[in-house]
């Protein structure tokens, strides 16, 4: 059966379909039909949707393929013939979802089943209304009918070729080699054989072949071969290295091959060509060295880089084991390593420095001014028999020395030693030298740039200590917690100062000329009051007199307008020839502990003044309370009327300790730095006043109170807080006015607050005592006479603080003396 048999009953039947689709039953019915009866055909037969999917497939489906048909329905054309085949005939079934029918001949890859040559024919299946529901394929297998008709022809010009190509190998020193992927073995002509130095002619395992493949190319080998069993395909990227089987010997070879399938189109083999590269190779790879070592060396400055330089570039140029270098010493007698690689590090132990006649190549290379090469170990050891014992530091089986030349003056040597014996040729040798003549002149101009750069190392350390010691002094100077001028002698000129006199003056320093301009610059005072003189500050003596002056304190006036107590201390320095040269003062700004030395001595004076005064004023009512209670406990028989005072004077004792008391925590709550404590609630300040003023007129019933209100004093407030200070206000002005005359209590109210002044007649306070009448302890009245502890005042103000309000005092003789609280409404 044959597509030109079957395409025109295909086409006619979608023809049908598509007239007689709306009064038929559904295509896929029709369709189904029509396979049906084409089940049985060695084609492949099926029905493809627009999305790819197969709806149906025949039979020959199982055959090509190896699985049920059902396997196949519902699955895409990728995952049934492989991403390749689909990649091969994509374009054809686009065109045939198109509308286009399409026909066409070509090997296709399967994923399973393997490449076969096919003839292909779709037909799209166009619906009534025009749109392309999908595709049915046919495809033929032609494989067979192709290969036997090009067999034939291709056999002829196949053996022609091959004569054609073996005569141009020949002459090109080509070798050829075939790997056979079925069973991983090569056969390699005699050529190739030559090449990687392998006996016979047996075919080689594809393991032995890549055993001599060079580590840094297996990778690349093994993922070229695997290409060419997935992809037909074989490829090297770059040239490959190996190892000559019997003496190792690295090559370098250019490898070409092509992949050849089998009849099913399978890759079976690779044919391929190698051409051995290894003096190109080596060639380009000791130019490419030297010139790097050139570039590299022309930039080194020590000896050791030197030698660093010239190993890597020989050792990698040859594949050296091992490589050293070493240089003459200044005395000429001894040889010194500068660089090694490839040895144990123990074993360079004992030839850092080493006698120049030591018995090995080194000594004879720079004694005898020419290369020295050894072969073979046997060789070396002939030569040199004491190196028998020298075990590890022996790396290597050929060894090669070449001296380091300047102007026929030998400047040190360097060698190599190889894994192998016979390592080396005159070429290597001839790099070696040319290598060496570029390193002694690095070691040279090396050299000469150490010899330099000692010196200016020399210089440089004297002139960085000098400025360290400068920056030191500059450091010491920029953080001492001290003020610093210094003026030179005789002049008395100030040169300079330290940032931390800025902040003992409060302004930016200013220099002096002379010693006279000392005094403009810096007005100052002795503690006694008198100007300071400009000979007579301590500077101005160390530079005129050489004087050293410890601990001197004047009052200095500030650049913020305040005036401070400074400490000074000055001192010469002398010269080299014994005068003095300059002099440096030292001044401390010491106000703070001045005053805090005055606050001390205040505060002793204020513990012991507090001390007398609670003991004189508590010990009053406590005697009156132990003699009243000893009146009572020795006169039971007394009567009602007596047991009555002694019961009151006993209640207004311990009344009034109580009251010393809470004045005391006030005092000490004051001290602690928190407000006076507030119960704030609503209430009229008139109530709280007149409760205060009544209490008052029981307490002094000789004396006359006048209290006037105006307008409406209710607030929020503490109330007892506030008969406490209007009894403090009142019982104040009892006590210290004139008896003749009232105590005037006045209390107005505002939008806002409210103000209450207390008023008496009598001798007006002192102005110098006015400023300290809130402070604790200012006790005294008109005429300076202790009464009480002097708190009263000082808890007056804290507690209208507290709510918010501000106390004040005046006091003359035409208006008495009033005291005025102003109050908010709303307590703070």
């Amino acid at each position: 059966m044959t597509p030109s048999s079957v395409l025109p009953q295909l086409q006619r039947l979608l023809d049908l379909e598509r007239i007689h689709a709306p009064s038929e039953p559904p295509a896929d019915a029709l369709l189904h039909r029509l396979l049906a009866t084409l089940d049985a055909a060695p084609v492949l037969l099926s029905y493809i949707d627009t999305q790819y999917r197969y709806r149906f497939c025949n039979r020959a489906y199982e055959t090509w393929f190896g699985h049920p048909r059902e396997h196949y329905v519902g699955r895409t054309i990728p995952e049934v013939l492989g991403q390749k085949a689909f990649t091969a005939i994509r374009t054809e079934v686009e065109a045939a979802l198109a509308g286009q029918m399409v026909r066409f001949e070509r090997v296709v890859p399967y994923q399973h089943g393997g490449a076969r040559t096919v003839e292909a024919s779709y037909l799209p299946h166009v619906l009534s209304d025009g749109s392309v529901a999908g595709y049915v394929g046919l495809v033929v297998d032609i494989t067979e009918l192709k290969s036997g008709a090009e067999a034939k022809r291709l056999a002829g010009v196949l053996e022609e070729s091959e004569a054609r190509l073996r005569m141009v190998l020949e002459a090109g020193s080509f070798g050829t080699w075939e790997l056979d992927l079925a069973t991983d073995q090569h056969r390699w002509d005699a050529r190739t054989r030559e090449i990687f130095e392998a006996p016979g002619d047996a075919p080689v395992p594809h393991e032995a072949f890549l055993a001599s493949v060079c580590a840094d190319d297996l990778s690349r080998v093994r993922a070229g071969v695997a290409r060419a069993r997935r992809d037909g395909v074989f490829s090297l990227d770059a040239d490959l290295c190996v190892h000559g089987w019997q003496t190792g010997r690295q090559r370098w070879l250019a490898v070409r091959g092509r992949v050849h399938a089998d009849a099913a189109g399978r890759p079976s083999r690779i044919l391929g060509t190698v051409l051995d590269i290894t003096e190109r190779k080596r060639a380009e790879t000791r130019e490419r060295r030297l010139h790097a070592a050139v570039t590299a060396l022309a930039r080194t400055t020590w000896p050791e880089e030197v030698g660093r330089v010239l190993l890597r570039e020989a050792a990698g140029a040859l594949g050296a084991a091992s490589a050293s270098l070493v240089l003459v010493s200044e005395d000429g007698q001894h040889l010194e390593l500068q660089a090694a690689q490839g040895f144990p590090e123990e074993a360079l132990a004992g030839w850092r420095r080493f006698p120049l006649d030591t018995p090995v190549m080194f000594g004879e290379t720079v004694r005898e001014r020419r290369p020295v090469l050894h072969m073979s170990l046997a060789s070396l050891l002939t030569d040199y028999p004491a190196l028998s014992g020298a075990g590890e530091s022996l790396v290597g089986r050929s060894f090669v020395s070449v001296p380091l030349l300047l102007d026929e003056q030998v400047v040190g040597a360097m060698g190599l030693s190889f894994a192998r014996e016979d390592a080396f040729d005159a070429e290597d040798v001839f790099f070696l030298q040319s290598l060496a003549g570029q390193g002694a002149l690095a070691v040279e101009r090396a050299r000469l740039l150490a010899a330099e750069r000692k010196a200016r190392a020399r210089a440089e350390a004297l002139q960085a200590a000098l400025e360290a010691e400068r920056r030191q002094l500059a450091s010491v100077l920029e953080h001492l917690p001290v003020g610093v001028m210094l003026a030179e002698a005789p002049s008395g000129r100030i040169l300079k100062a330290n940032p931390h006199l800025d902040v003992v003056l409060r302004r930016p320093f200013s220099t002096a000329e002379t010693v006279a301009g000392y005094s403009e610059a810096y007005p100052a005072r002795h503690l006694d009051g008198r100007p300071v003189l400009p000979e007579e500050w301590p500077l101005a003596r160390s530079v005129q007199h050489g004087e050293t002056v410890r601990g001197e304190t004047v009052e200095l006036e500030r650049g913020d307008g305040t005036h401070g107590i400074v400490e000074l201390s000055s001192a010469p320095i002398l010269g080299a020839d014994g005068q003095v040269a300059a002099a440096v003062v030292l001044v401390s700004d010491v106000t703070e502990q001045r005053r805090n030395a005055e606050a001390l001595e205040r505060s002793v004076a204020l513990r012991e003044q507090f001390v007398s005064i609670v003991s004189h004023d508590l010990r009053s009512p406590l005697q009156a309370v132990l003699t009243s209670a000893a009146l009572l406990q020795q006169q039971p028989e007394q009567g009602p009327e007596r047991v009555r005072r002694n019961a009151t004077r006993i209640t207004a004792s311990a009344e009034r300790m109580a009251r010393l008391i809470r004045d005391l925590l006030d005092l000490a709550r004051a001290r602690s730095g928190t407000l006076m404590p507030l119960q704030p609630r609503s209430g009229v300040l008139e109530d709280v006043m007149r409760a205060a003023v009544a209490e008052l007129e029981v307490a002094y019933p000789r004396r006359a109170i006048s209290l006037d209100v105006e307008g409406d004093t209710e607030g929020l407030w503490d109330a007892d807080r506030l008969e406490q200070v209007v009894g403090n206000l009142v019982a104040n002005a009892l006590t210290h006015g004139d008896p003749e005359h009232p105590v005037q209590v006045h209390l107005r109210a505002e939008p806002e607050r409210v103000e209450l002044s207390v008023r008496n007649r009598g001798r007006p306070i002192s102005p110098e005592q006015l400023p300290r009448l809130f402070e604790p302890f200012a006790r005294g009245d008109a005429t300076g006479a202790p009464s009480g502890l002097g708190l009263g005042l000082f808890i007056v103000r804290e507690i209208v603080a507290a709510h918010g309000g501000q106390v004040s005092a005046r006091s003359s003789e035409a208006e008495g003396t009033v005291f005025t609280v102003v109050l908010p409404r709303q307590a703070a």
